[in-house]
């Protein structure tokens, strides 16, 4: 879910002596509430209406509800309208950020080394870095298919062109040579 809840129950010690004994009560029941029962409550809250938990009823300002939204959600709210969106960066999108930042150096080493857009060729990637020979294993085919070139991770003989470069903070090699 892209939102928490906080309930501050402080009010319930100040409205009437029938709630303070209920307030363990009170917690019990805010903590059973799934996410739609608690955004129902919310609107209740904000509306200034009386809140219905359970077997209780709570005046307008008994509690006090507040929202924060998730580390990694981004949201935009407009006349009572909201859209979230979850920009956190998983593991597999990082790696996937990762593959095309590579594909991208090896596009602009292959326009250094004066290629035609056609010519195959023999690349040969290296590293030492885990997270990219991880990523290298992943997408080794898609990377050779969009080099034209057969892929290796050792040295080639006699490369035509060199380059090293950082790829996302890792240390990366590449070799360039003609078939």
């Amino acid at each position: 879910m892209y939102l928490n809840f906080e309930v501050d129950i402080y009010n319930l010690y100040q409205q009437n002596e029938a709630y303070k004994e209920k307030v363990n009560h009170v917690k019990e029941l805010l903590l059973n509430l799934n996410n739609n029962e608690m955004q129902e409550l919310y609107i209740k809250y904000k509306n200034n209406e009386k809140m219905i938990l359970s077997d209780m009823e709570l005046l307008p300002n008994t509690l006090k509800i507040e929202y924060k939204y998730n580390e990694g959600i981004k949201v935009y709210e407009e006349n009572e309208k909201l859209v979230a969106l979850d920009i956190t960066i998983d593991e597999e999108l990082y790696e996937e950020f990762m593959y095309r930042k590579l594909l991208r150096q090896c596009q602009v080493a292959r326009k250094e080394a004066n290629y035609d857009v056609v010519d195959r060729i023999k690349l040969a990637v290296i590293t030492k870095e885990k997270e990219v020979i991880k990523m290298l294993n992943n997408y080794q085919e898609q990377i050779a298919t969009e080099t034209l070139s057969s892929l290796s991770f050792s040295k080639l003989d006699n490369p035509d062109y060199k380059k090293e470069f950082t790829l996302l903070e890792h240390k990366v090699f590449i070799e360039l040579k003609k078939n």
